[in-house]
Order: C-alpha cells, then sequence, then structure tokens
C-alpha cells in the first residue's frame, strides 16, 4: 500500500513539473486594453520588431519593450560569425548576410539581455510588461 502511495505522489509531481503554467484567472489579470490605432489585422505581421546591426561602432545596448502576448521578433546583424542569446530563452547564431533572428509570443513578464555569447557583451534586452 506504501508503495502505491508513494508511486501515485511521483506521479502528481511528474505531472506538475512537465505541465506548464497555468494561464491568469480573470482575477489577477490585467484590465483589457483599450483599442489602439494602426494595429494591423495580418497575422504574419508582429506586433514588436527591432533590428540590431552588431558592427556599428556606436552600438548602446537597445531596450525593445513588450506587452503580454505580442508577437516579438528581434533580428541580429553582423559579420560574425558569433552566437547571440536571448537571456536563458534561445541561442542562435549569424554570419554575413544571415542574420540571427528571434520569433516568438511575449509569455513571461521580465527583463531578457541580448548577450553576444562569444565576446560577453551585451548588446540589447527585451522588456515584456
Amino acid at each position: 500500500m506504501t508503495l502505491l502511495v508513494l508511486a501515485i505522489i511521483g506521479l502528481m509531481v511528474l505531472v506538475v513539473t512537465v505541465s506548464p503554467p497555468r494561464s491568469p484567472t480573470q482575477r489577477d489579470a490585467d484590465p483589457p486594453a483599450t483599442a489602439q490605432t494602426g494595429i494591423s489585422d495580418d497575422p504574419d505581421e508582429f506586433d514588436v520588431s527591432a533590428t540590431i546591426d552588431v558592427d556599428e561602432e556606436s552600438l548602446t545596448p537597445q531596450t525593445i519593450e513588450a506587452e503580454l502576448g505580442d508577437d516579438v521578433e528581434i533580428v541580429v546583424e553582423g559579420r560574425g560569425p558569433a552566437s547571440v542569446a536571448l537571456g536563458d530563452l534561445q541561442t542562435k547564431s549569424f554570419e554575413a548576410g544571415l542574420p540571427a533572428q528571434f520569433a516568438m509570443l511575449a509569455q513571461t513578464r521580465g527583463a531578457y539581455p541580448l548577450v553576444l555569447v562569444n565576446e560577453g557583451r551585451q548588446i540589447g534586452t527585451l522588456e515584456i510588461r
């Protein structure tokens, strides 16, 4: 009987660990956004889009702001070859003529640094509010 109870508890822990986080309930969700002008109905268009050229000499880290639920595209260009990491989310490679492209849905609030992996240099930050 003890082994059966331990097996059930182990399965429950596995399910909780593997399952995605629950979406916010209506009670703790943000108030509905007001209508905005200039929003496209094209499903292939990104809500937030930014391009960073790492070869610019005066490059200061760029802040890219997004809201929860936004479709985000970040393109990193440079001579390369090099790799760029978006926080702990993704790492992409780029080289001359082949940029790194991050395309995602903004699902979790936070600040995610864009870092050139080989140099350890921060080139930007994605802020999701």
